[in-house]
Order: C-alpha cells, then sequence, then structure tokens
C-alpha cells in the first residue's frame, strides 16, 4: 500500500467512525498544500479547506505565542450549522475535519487524536 492510500485510509476510518457526521476530512501540509481529502457531499474542494485550515491554526499558533501560552496545536472554528476542527498531525501534516453540529465531539476529539497519531506514523 502506498503512502498515499495509506493516509486515503485513515481518512476514511475516521469519517467512517463518525457515522455520517462527518462533512469533509482533509489532510494537509502546515502550509496549506492539500496530501488528500474525503470530501464527501459538500461542494467545496479539499485544497480549499486544506489552505483554509492551515491559516486557521497558525493564527491560533500566532495568537498562543502572543499571550505567551505556547503554540496552539489545534483549533476549533463553529460556523452555522458546523464545526470546523483543525488538529496538528505530527510535523508534517495538519487534519482537518468539518462535522456537522450536534456530532458527538468528545468522540471526533478521541478519533482525531487516533487519526493524527497514524498520519504522524506514515509521513515519518
Amino acid at each position: 500500500m502506498t503512502r498515499k492510500e495509506q493516509l486515503e485510509a485513515v481518512l476514511n476510518e475516521l469519517v467512517d467512525s463518525m457515522g455520517g457526521e462527518v462533512v469533509a476530512a482533509v489532510l494537509a501540509t502546515p502550509e496549506g498544500k492539500l496530501i488528500t481529502s474525503v470530501t464527501g457531499r459538500t461542494s467545496v474542494k479539499g485544497n480549499r479547506f486544506a489552505a483554509m485550515g492551515a491559516t486557521i491554526l497558525a493564527t491560533a499558533k500566532k495568537m498562543g505565542k502572543l499571550v505567551e501560552a505556547g503554540a496552539a496545536q489545534e483549533a476549533t472554528v463553529k460556523l452555522e450549522g458546523e464545526l470546523f476542527y483543525i488538529k496538528q498531525a505530527g510535523p508534517k501534516a495538519i487534519l482537518v475535519v468539518v462535522v456537522r453540529e450536534g456530532a458527538f465531539i468528545g468522540l471526533l476529539e478521541i478519533e482525531m487524536e487516533r487519526a493524527a497519531e497514524r498520519v504522524e506514523e506514515v509521513l515519518g
């Protein structure tokens, strides 16, 4: 199995574990370049989610440094009807997930942590 196939499998497992609550799951570089995505029933392209997620996480990291609280490892944005979660997945990737409002956030956080660990293993 190629590296890309392994990463796609990680995203698909994350999506499946949330029982239809995930609108999109994207893996990107910290700079916002798309690695792979599962965007489901949304018209937004994975590369847009990658760029937006990287920008949000970079801004959160700068805010953390500004208030001397350390660099942020994740960020959350509440949208109308959906939640946008961004998590660092090792030094080489970020995980961006959009879920419907009302999704089980505790489960999402557990699954995103597991996925982030697997991504870090694959990317080394």
